[in-house]
Formats: C-alpha cells, sequence, structure tokens
C-alpha cells in the first residue's frame, strides 16, 4: 500500500479558508467541516514521520487556523455566519481533543 502523499503548504490556506466559508452558511455542515479540516490537519502534520516536516506542517497549519479564528473574533456578536464560525471552532476543538491523537491546536501561538 502506497502512503498518501503530503499535502502542500502552499494550498493549506485555501483548502482552510473553504471550510471556514462553508461553516458561515449553515449548523447542519459543522460535522462534515470538522471532520475535514481534522483530515487536513493529520495530513499537513504528519507528512512524512520527519519531526522538522511535523512541526513546520502544524505551525503552518496553527497559524492560518489562528488567522482565520481572529477575523471572526473582531465581528459584532450577533451576526449569524460569525456566530456559527464561532461554534464551529469549537466544536473542532473539541472534536480534536476527542480524537486523542498527538496533534495538538496550540492556540497560544495566536
Amino acid at each position: 500500500m502506497t502512503p498518501k502523499t503530503s499535502f502542500s503548504l502552499n494550498g493549506l490556506q485555501n483548502a482552510i479558508a473553504n471550510v471556514f466559508s462553508q461553516v458561515q452558511i449553515s449548523s447542519a455542515n459543522h460535522k462534515k467541516n470538522c471532520v475535514n479540516l481534522y483530515k487536513l490537519h493529520v495530513q499537513i502534520a504528519g507528512s512524512d514521520g520527519r519531526d522538522t516536516a511535523q512541526l513546520v506542517g502544524e505551525d503552518a497549519f496553527v497559524q492560518v487556523f489562528c488567522d482565520m479564528m481572529t477575523r471572526v473574533l473582531t465581528i459584532k456578536k450577533g451576526a449569524a455566519p460569525a456566530d456559527r464560525t464561532i461554534r464551529f471552532i469549537g466544536f473542532y476543538l473539541k472534536y480534536i481533543n476527542e480524537r486523542g491523537l498527538s496533534i495538538s491546536l496550540s492556540l497560544y501561538i495566536c
């Protein structure tokens, strides 16, 4: 069986931005988008097993995730798309904690 190819860091921001744009539309697709974002997170963080590549991928994911999150946090409470995105962020953090893998989202970097 051939290993999965590593995800390109160049397309990372577009991939995460697509997920964030989808979660603004409806709360019904949060589970699907959470799974997709998690797969992307795992793929980018564990690209080829080397520690340096893992750190580079993990840091890049966290940086883009925090960038998307801070864009939403500046919006005043009550805007439906922003509220859905905040709920998704909480759902995603809960999801990665339940999965229990060694991949962590270091929000202190934000």
